[in-house]
Parts: C-alpha cells; structure tokens; sequence
C-alpha cells in the first residue's frame, strides 16, 4: 500500500499486542491477586500511559499524516485511539489529534458520520455529573444517554449534521420521545417561520 510508513506500522502492531495481552491474559499467573479487575485495569492504565499516549503524541507532530501511514491497521489504530479518548480525555494534545484527523477520515469516507459523531459527542462534549457519570452535551446528537438526548445548541446542531454528511436531528431520531425539549422548542418555532 503506497504511502505505509513502515516505522507507524510496527508501533502499532506492538502496541496492539500489548493491548490485547493486557485484556486477555490470565492476570493470576501475573500477579496474585484477590481481584484481578483491578490489576488488569492497572496493567492497561500503565501500558496507555508508558506506550499508546507517547505514541499517538508523537503521531500528532506528524502534519502529512494520513489513514495510509499505518497501513491495514489504520482501523485497529481508531479503536486503540477510541480506548484512550475515552479514558483521557481531558488531555488536549490527544483531543486535537482527534479532531483534526478523524474530521480527515470522514471527510474522505473511512469512518461513517455515525460513528465520528458518537465518538466525538461522547468523548469530547461532556460533562461529569453530580453522582461523577460522564454526560454528553451532544454537538451531533448521536449519543442518547438515559434516553434522552441532550442538545447545547439545538439552532446549530442541524447545520453542524449537515456538514458531515447526517440527516437533521428530528430525521434521524427513531424515537420522538429522545428528542430534548429546547430541540423540540427551537424546531418548532422554525416550522412556525416557514409558514
């Protein structure tokens, strides 16, 4: 495949093999350990920390970069990437990495509109709640959280929908009931200027 960067692709095999070793070895014969939950979890938080972050830190550095570089395993590399966000996302060298290369990806079609709006809704746009629960504020809409959709800015939501390529919020939705109330406010009032 032209434009493998050879070096990208080998960290990533590495790491991926680190990954998956962390999630399915038998963390007994590892540590003794009355709750292996927690050495396994400990064990990914040190491989994230000493591996994946310096990683795709320093993919970040990188402007030419592409879903190319890595070869047949650039979709292995957005789920490992997925796995960070979702566990540090408030580092922001890691948050505008994202940003900026998977708005690349779905712009040239290798991830769907869906998925880059539910990982950014959930991963970036949030907050955390009285009972420490992550709550997405949901710039796309695509993350339904206890039911409900919860929409910041719903006058913007249908343009920022729009220019990735989904269907407006009140299309898209199967069920009514998940759309939020000042959503349902400001679609109303729309309709009633169209009139």
């Amino acid at each position: 495949m032209a434009g493998v960067d050879k070096k990208i692709e080998e960290k990533l095999v590495q790491i991926e093999s680190l990954d998956q070793f962390a999630r399915t070895s038998d963390i007994a014969l590892l540590f003794s350990c009355d709750t292996c939950i927690v050495c396994r979890r400990r064990l990914m938080k040190y491989i994230d920390s000493a591996y994946t972050i310096p990683f795709i830190k320093s993919l970040s550095e990188q402007p030419n970069l592409t879903y190319r570089s890595f070869g047949n395993s650039h979709f292995s590399f957005i789920l490992i990437l997925r796995h960070v966000l979702n566990n540090h996302s408030n580092d922001t060298t890691i948050n505008h990495f994202w940003e900026a290369f998977a708005y690349r990806l779905v712009k040239e079609f290798i991830i769907t509109p869906t998925y880059y709006a539910n990982l950014t809704d959930y991963c970036f746009n949030f907050r955390i709640d009285e009972n420490k629960q992550k709550v997405p504020y949901n710039n796309y809409g695509e993350f339904n959280f206890r039911g409900k959709i919860q929409v910041d800015n719903p006058e913007k939501i249908d343009q920022r929908r729009m220019e990735i390529g989904l269907l407006p919020l009140w299309e898209s939705v199967s069920t009514k009931s998940a759309l939020p109330e000042n959503y349902l406010l400001w679609l109303d009032g729309q309709t009633k200027q169209s009139k």
